[in-house]
């Protein structure tokens, strides 16, 4: 191979290996979003390999669902309850993690619950008006969708982000390219949570002659017919693993395996066993569980009881990516940095040349993002000749 053919080689793998370190970088770190009802530590995030603090944020109200995207935090917040009894209005308030600070607020419906992310958009149900709000951070606008039976009480997004489930007794599917609902079926079940994966809708919640329980719904077959049911007793929240459901109950935790019936189940009381707990999130197979008493973590598939990680009250807790280290890149940012890593990590007008026709396609895998998913493609696009 010619001198100069080998020089070209060696400066296209020191791009790859810069565009290696500009999109993989630090994607890995993870941190644990925390939301109490407090005025000191309102927000915290921890970093997940030593829990040492990482950010904190006070003053912008108490959590009822959380959600981590594009640097930012998104919170639902409900509307205090007015004179009349009945609940004002609430808000989505979004918090720049970069710049640490309220960025901007979005208004929903009176009594909103829970909060998804779907499509580039966020969702949340308002119990009190019988509607959904949907916000757009892209252009900043708000649309209320009407007609959500009598008192929509949950709300998911579908794994891929296409559908959004909201569920009274009646459950209600958006199509959220459209923002229309395209179907709905019958529950059976007043919901207090419910979860979507890639074949089941689950809901929990009481039924006619139960106290409470899960009931599974087969997404992929006409009609959304039943694929099996298994008593809980009372849950507030429930998360999923690959293979297990885990069921937050007031004072206690259930996990129960995704099989087909019989379902196993182990059960466990956390710390004094007599404060509240709140929530759950399922990060890979690892569960945190949130209450009054703290925060627990415990691997689903594991005998080991869950361990108190974080002593404090806590009301909401979500796992993503460490604040200012998440590797989505937008528009002319993405072509920016591309040329940075090319310049610091060779010179000449071949490797240039190359960046300039990758500029912008540097999406690969065509998911609208420039993320650590697009370096195997990216990587091979550089070593073609």
């Amino acid at each position: 191979m010619a001198a100069g053919g080998r020089s070209l080689v060696a400066v296209r793998c020191a791009f790859a290996a810069a565009l290696v370190l500009l999109l993989a970088g630090e994607a890995s770190a993870r941190c644990l979003y925390l939301g109490a009802n407090s005025l000191v530590d309102n927000y915290v995030v921890l970093d997940l390999t030593d829990l040492s603090r990482v950010a904190s944020f006070d003053a912008i109200g108490q959590p009822d669902a959380m959600v981590v995207r594009d640097h930012r935090l998104y919170v639902n917040i409900v509307g205090f309850i007015g004179d009349d009894g009945y609940h004002l209005p609430g808000r989505i308030a979004e918090v720049n993690l970069e710049e640490r600070r309220l960025a901007r607020q979005f208004p929903t419906g009176r009594a909103n619950i829970d909060l998804a992310w779907a499509n580039g958009k966020l969702y949340t149900a308002n119990f009190s008006d019988q509607t959904v709000t949907v916000a757009d951070p892209a252009t900043g606008s708000t649309t209320t969708l009407h007609g959500f039976g009598r008192f929509p009480s949950a709300l998911a997004a579908s794994p891929d982000g296409a559908r959004v489930y909201v569920a009274d007794v009646e459950v209600f599917v958006i199509d959220t390219a459209s923002d229309r609902v395209i179907e709905t079926f019958d529950s059976s079940r007043a919901a207090e949570d419910v979860l979507v994966t890639d074949d089941l809708f689950l809901i929990s919640g009481s039924g006619p002659g139960t106290s409470g329980g899960l009931r599974a719904f087969r997404r992929d077959v006409a009609g959304h017919p039943p694929a099996w049911e298994t008593p809980l007793g009372f849950s507030r929240s429930f998360t999923a693993t690959s293979t297990r459901l885990v069921s937050v109950s007031r004072r206690s935790i259930q996990i129960v395996s995704l099989t087909e019936p019989p379902h196993e189940r182990v059960s466990h009381r956390l710390g004094s066993g007599t404060a509240d707990l709140w929530t759950a999130f399922a990060d890979g197979e690892t569960v945190y569980v949130a209450g009054d008493e703290g925060v627990f973590r415990f691997e689903a598939g594991s005998a080991q009881h869950p361990a108190l990680i974080y002593p404090k009250r806590v009301r909401e807790v979500v796992v993503a990516p460490c604040p200012g280290t998440q590797s989505t890149f937008a528009g002319d940012a993405d072509c920016d940095a591309l040329l940075a890593a090319a310049d610091a990590a060779a010179t000449g007008a071949a490797v240039f040349d190359r960046v300039a026709r990758l500029r912008c396609d540097a999406d690969c895998n065509g998911d609208g993002r420039v993320t650590a998913a697009d370096l195997p493609c990216a990587t091979r696009a550089l070593a073609v000749s």
